[in-house]
Parts: structure tokens; sequence; C-alpha cells
């Protein structure tokens, strides 16, 4: 597709197989029951916002319109963690109680 358009193709809506995906529940549903249900992605419709999903309860694959990925927090790298700053121990206990009144 590179070679026909001249620049990269945008994929960052693609996930990886196999992850969690969030289904809507479909149809009446009682207010006691989640409204979100944690299936496995298996795959894309072509040329639709539909991801197929398996459901390992009922053991088949789906499709869906309403869904939502759960991407994990990012994590800091070590370097931009701030460095760890004692405390003031040159103070006796008698000079803290008076900094403290």
């Amino acid at each position: 597709m590179e070679a026909w358009v001249g620049n990269k193709p945008n994929l960052s809506h693609l996930r990886e197989f196999g992850m969690d995906v969030w289904i809507l529940s479909e149809g009446e549903s009682n207010k006691t029951q989640p409204k979100l249900v944690k299936m496995i992605l298996v795959g894309f419709e072509d040329g639709s916002k539909v991801v197929q999903y398996y459901n390992p309860k009922t053991r088949q694959v789906n499709i869906s319109q309403n869904y939502t990925f759960m991407d994990p927090p990012p994590i800091q790298p070590p370097e931009l963690v701030l460095p760890f700053t004692p405390l003031r121990v040159d103070v006796s206990p008698l000079e803290a109680e008076l900094e403290w009144s």
C-alpha cells in the first residue's frame, strides 16, 4: 500500500489477537448484571468497525460493533522516577518539637 499511495498506512486502531475485548451486552439486562462482558479478540470484519470475539462460556465466535479495549496504563521508565530525598536527621527531638509548635 505504501508503494501506491506514498505514505505508510495508519495501523494504530489494530490490536493484538488474543487480547481482552469488552463487549456491551445486548438486549434487556438486569441492573445487577454487568453491562460489559470480557471476551477474547479473534479478528476484525473486512471493511467495517466490527470485531470477532470468542465467548469462552458458549465456546462460540460472535461479532459485535459495541466493543472497547481496556489498554493497560503506560509504564513510567526508570530514568523518569524522582530520586528519594531523606528527611533531615541533624535536628534533635527538642528542636523538632519547637519547630512544630
